[in-house]
């Protein structure tokens, strides 16, 4: 089997985004507004986060990315979700997928 060399991101930043706004059922567009409606800023939150965990981007980048916000901010959203994935099932489930269907890894865990 071919393995994949960790210079070749398994995903990208677009696919990362439309797919999280799809599971969310948001638009993509959203992701990268003010809006602080409670759905999209979780959906944001989770965008973030699977961008950081997938393409090791760095924080200022996500910012600029997902509404030019402050890389302070960007972490903030990332330890957010990190902590929800450890006392929400269904909430870890559904980033779960989301990151599994990037990968196409279906057997993924998270490792805490």
């Amino acid at each position: 089997t071919l393995k994949q060399t960790p210079t070749r991101p398994v995903t990208s930043l677009d696919r990362i985004t439309r797919l999280v706004a799809n599971r969310w059922r948001v638009r993509p567009e959203a992701l990268a507004s003010k809006s602080r409606s409670r759905n999209i800023t979780e959906a944001r939150h989770v965008a973030m986060y699977v961008v950081r965990e997938l393409l090791g981007t760095p924080l200022q980048q996500i910012g600029q990315i997902y509404g030019g916000r402050d890389h302070s901010t960007v972490l903030y959203s990332i330890r957010k979700v990190a902590s929800r994935l450890g006392d929400d099932t269904d909430f870890r489930n559904r980033v779960e997928d989301v990151m599994s269907e990037l990968t196409g890894d279906s057997e993924r865990a998270f490792h805490h």
